[in-house]
């Protein structure tokens, strides 16, 4: 009989799991980790409202009623890292606490990526959680010089938000159209239009190739030589599957945590849901 399940990560994936828990009969003690202090919002929010400054806080985008998430009874440990699994059915917490739950629900999600020709300098801003959106706003500022990397839903999200804020906004990306691989190619001539109506200029078919500035980012160099003045620099070029505690423990990756049609990992007592996942196949040779 499992007395405690322990989900690790307050996002979509894993607020559904519990709620699937409690739907399905489960009446046991679940635990809801998560290292942000108010994870439980819209993600979609982050790139939207909160940037463009019509959500002011997470809770103004909940994920869930206040009065639903009540009375799920659920125990959130927000604020509280994740600092390794074991498979004894142990967990360790940030501050030294351990918690013992017979089984985990590894729900992670993603991570940024961040490429490899970018160095970490000060006003390159990645776009994951209401702690990113909140230093992006404050660094759009009236006539700052905004490069985006990449032409996807967010880098076209961020440009919007930059260039009604006021700021000189440029989508640099290695594709022909924007959003092209989301829409396709007739919706994005589509959108080219739209975007550069906004004022939002397009260096498409044009990639990234280094960054300048020794602390703080002063301009981008494109591929073709050609360097653009840059104070903020967006990269938007996707996401990795944030699968380092699984990984430590010993759960079998290739590209995210690879789990069976049960959500099962290779680690015993250790389920995993959601973006950090990857299928497990089950075609032989």
């Amino acid at each position: 009989m499992t007395n405690t399940v322990a989900i690790i990560g307050a996002n979509a994936a894993g607020l559904t799991t519990a709620m699937e828990l409690r739907r399905l009969g489960y009446d046991g003690r679940v635990m809801l980790f998560d290292a942000e202090m108010e994870p439980l919002y819209n993600r979609p929010a982050v790139s939207k409202e909160m940037l463009s400054g019509e959500f002011s806080d997470p809770s103004d985008t909940p994920l869930v009623r206040a009065d639903i998430l009540e009375k799920m009874h659920l125990e959130l440990e927000f604020g509280n890292r994740v600092l390794g699994i074991g498979t004894a059915g142990r967990l360790d917490l940030s501050g030294g606490r351990q918690v013992g739950a017979e089984v985990m629900v590894v729900a992670t999600g993603g991570l940024a990526r961040w490429p490899a020709q970018v160095p970490r300098l000060q006003g390159i801003h990645t776009l994951r959680t209401s702690r990113d959106a909140m230093a992006l706003r404050e660094a759009l500022l009236p006539g700052a010089r905004v490069v985006v990397m990449g032409g996807g839903v967010i880098g076209c999200e961020v440009a919007s938000s930059a260039v009604r804020r006021g700021c000189d906004t440029t989508i640099v990306d290695i594709a022909a159209l924007p959003m092209l691989r989301s829409i396709g190619e007739g919706a994005g001539r589509v959108m080219a239009t739209v975007i550069e109506e906004a004022g939002v200029k397009l260096r498409l078919g044009e990639g990234i190739a280094s960054v300048l500035g020794p602390s703080r980012i002063s301009g981008v160099v494109l591929m073709n030589g050609e360097t653009l003045p840059c104070d903020v620099l967006v990269i938007g070029v996707g996401m990795v599957p944030n699968a380092k505690l699984a990984n430590d423990a010993g759960a079998e990756n290739d590209n995210g945590i690879l789990i069976d049609a049960h959500c099962r990992t290779s680690l015993p007592g250790v389920l995993a849901v959601g973006d950090v996942t990857r299928r497990r196949s089950t075609v032989e040779g």
